[in-house]
């Protein structure tokens, strides 16, 4: 078996990634690999030029893994091929990008290094990780889970607001302020723009699977970006928000119903979201909205 490791290159490199995660999805080996929307989304929209920090793993010329580093984050993902999960083939990924990367914290002055994304299932990750010296974080997130097949809620807003997608770049100020201010970011407004233009820019943004609600002034107080897997038919909404100065108003909830809809009318039978495992207003609102806990992700770290 002939294992060789390289750099990531351009968007071809890109779609195979996604490949490993949609093939791990369907395969169901008590190993959780992340939507296909979530790499969209680490890749095209935060500051950090992750796409530097990927290794593609290659068996006789074909993609079988593959690891990401977050300096930001002090994380390191690594995903592999349905076949290769739990063999020797995984663990030398997993020692590889843990060593590396844990060089790379160093000089950084990192105090810990994370891997993210271990689902409370996978027994063989675990048993690898504190065979390592990783012990679990007290952070981690639920995967929560909807069915698209059954009812799905109205939207109900208030008077004068209506739901919509975004029309495009021109409206990016408008889509930045949002989110700039439902996440609270620590960024000048003149800063956190660019950053969202430079997504809408992005070959992976779909404006019509942008929705937001929209008060009657004009300003967006709420909204969700869908995913939509045509393969294994699952969505993911990853992010959702909505702006303080609207919160209490059911507009988190209408955005995510016109949300379901959309996903449901691109063919979607399920849908999918991360919750923060501490955040309970948010997994509250998933529930109201029908979404279910599946299982918890795991964190787990590490002393450098």
């Amino acid at each position: 078996m002939t294992i060789t490791a390289r750099p990531y290159r351009d968007l071809s490199d890109f779609k195979e990634m996604q490949a490993v995660l949609t093939a791990g999805r369907q395969a169901a080996n008590h190993a959780y690999y992340v939507h296909p929307g979530d790499l969209s989304w680490w890749l095209f929209y935060t500051d950090e030029n992750l796409r530097d920090k990927i290794c593609l793993w290659e068996w006789n010329s074909r993609l079988a893994g593959w690891s990401l580093l977050s300096t930001s984050s002090r994380t390191f993902d690594v995903f592999v091929t349905p076949e290769m999960h739990g063999r020797s083939f995984e663990a030398k990924i997993m020692l590889w990008a843990e060593e590396f990367h844990a060089s790379t914290l160093k000089n950084l002055h990192s105090r810990d290094i994370r891997t993210m994304w271990v689902a409370e299932t996978d027994l063989s990750r675990i048993h690898w990780l504190e065979m390592r010296g990783f012990l679990p974080s007290p952070q981690g997130m639920f995967l929560m889970q909807r069915s698209l097949e059954s009812d799905l809620p109205g939207i109900k807003m208030p008077q004068g607001f209506q739901v919509r997608p975004v029309a495009g770049e021109h409206e990016v100020r408008l889509r930045a302020a949002a989110s700039h201010a439902a996440f609270g970011s620590s960024k000048s407004f003149e800063d956190y723009c660019p950053r969202m233009l430079r997504f809408m820019q992005s070959p992976v943004y779909r404006p019509e699977n942008d929705l937001v609600t929209v008060s009657p002034e004009g300003r967006f107080a709420s909204f969700c970006l869908l995913w939509p897997d045509p393969v294994t038919r699952v969505g993911l909404f990853e992010p959702v928000g909505t702006h303080p100065a609207f919160r209490g108003r059911g507009l988190g909830k209408a955005v995510l119903a016109a949300g379901l809809q959309r996903l449901h009318d691109l063919g979607m039978t399920q849908t999918s979201v991360c919750v923060e495992s501490d955040n309970f207003s948010a997994a509250r609102l998933y529930e109201s909205m029908g979404f279910k806990k599946s299982f918890r992700l795991l964190t787990y770290e590490k002393p450098l």
